[in-house]
């Protein structure tokens, strides 16, 4: 794992996209609640309402001193012919598992862009066919860090009652349509900017015929990043395969997202060195790891013919021990029922008393007789 060295630039503003979401609070009978969620980032305008930049095409890209103020406004449009009564207010912004920017929900903690942004009318009610300008201001407090901060101006229309409906276990319930709208909110503290990416342990794994690579990366730094990644798998007989990871729309500062790419590899044995480059903002980090990956037929395969091999050593041992014992055996058989022959000469001793005689046989069986002398 490589980390990679800090790189000071100055501070950017980051480009994104508006969103509306069509919410659906879950309201038992009594008492009444709506449920309100994250907004995901999705169209401009749902056809009804809208709200959009006054001086932007798409977003609020804001830079603020620490301590300072800024000033700006948002022009929220009704499309229908009735006037729309609707709620005005501001958000911190975040970012899903799926790399997707979202905007919090109403009733969650605002600590950086929702809780420094002020509407002047969170009420407001917009005619027929026509479009509201709504002023907001954005005030920094001293002493913040600099770097990008996200966050997003909202508006949510009342509640329209839906139909009653059993649940399983038999409580009525009602979905009411609560729709929002939200415009983002990119807001740049001025300062020294830091662009940092860590990454995390490179990792793989095979399911089926798919091996999927995995890189966690955490923007260590204080700027909004927009990485993108390859991941290169040389085999040993030199066919290569290249693939890119998916990325996330960008990864917010503290944030963390894992890239993720999928290759399809050999039926059978899939073995090569690989290399994953990661490009951003940051400087560029490279990272090695090596793939081996072998099916399970194959392990089962090479398993049996080692098994087999095992027995087929132990039967030619056990065979070439037992040839040694029988021919052992046949030779002490051999030996012991073989005629002995007697070379040399042994001393014979031929009749008894005083006039005994020595006699010596040899090979020729000839005889060799010496006179005793008698004794006292």
């Amino acid at each position: 794992m490589i980390d990679p060295p800090a790189n000071k630039t100055r501070l950017h503003r980051t480009a994104a996209a508006k969103i509306i979401i069509l919410m659906a609070g879950v309201m038992l009978l009594a008492p009444a609640m709506v449920v309100a969620g994250e907004l995901p980032a999705s169209a401009v305008d749902d056809g009804s309402v809208g709200i959009s930049p006054s001086n932007e095409p798409n977003f609020f890209h804001l830079s603020v001193e620490p301590g300072a103020s800024l000033v700006e406004s948002a022009i929220v449009s009704n499309h229908t012919d009735s006037a729309m009564p609707l709620l005005v207010y501001a958000v911190d912004g975040s970012m899903s598992k799926q790399g997707a920017f979202l905007l919090a929900a109403q009733a969650d903690p605002r600590e950086q862009v929702g809780g420094w942004t002020s509407v002047g009318q969170t009420q407001i009610t917009v005619p027929a066919n026509s479009e509201l300008k709504v002023p907001f201001v954005v005030t920094v407090p001293l002493g913040t860090p600099p770097g990008d901060y996200v966050g997003g101006l909202v508006i949510q229309s009342a509640p329209v009652a839906g139909t009653v409906s059993q649940s399983a276990n038999g409580t009525a319930v009602r979905m009411d349509i609560v729709k929002r709208s939200g415009v983002r909110v990119y807001l740049t503290v001025a300062g020294t900017a830091l662009t940092q990416l860590s990454p995390g342990d490179l990792s793989w794994q095979r399911s089926g015929d798919m091996i999927s690579v995995y890189l966690p990366l955490r923007n260590t730094g204080n700027v909004t990043m927009h990485p993108t990644g390859t991941f290169t798998l040389k085999r040993p007989l030199g066919s290569t395969t290249e693939v890119r990871f998916e990325v996330p729309e960008s990864i917010l500062p503290g944030k963390n997202f894992t890239l993720v790419a999928q290759f399809r590899a050999s039926p059978a044995v899939e073995i090569g060195d690989a290399t994953v480059v990661v490009k951003s903002e940051a400087p560029t980090m490279t990272m090695t790891t090596t793939v081996v990956s072998i099916t399970w037929w194959i392990v089962v395969g090479v398993l049996v013919v080692l098994l087999l091999l095992a027995a087929a050593v132990w039967r030619t041992i056990r065979f070439v021990k037992q040839a040694r014992s029988a021919i052992a055996e046949v030779r002490g058989t051999q030996l012991i029922s073989q005629p002995q022959t007697i070379t040399g000469a042994i001393p014979v001793r031929i009749g008894g008393g005083r006039h005994a005689a020595a006699a010596w046989v040899g090979d020729d069986n000839s005889a060799r007789q010496t006179e005793e002398k008698p004794g006292p």
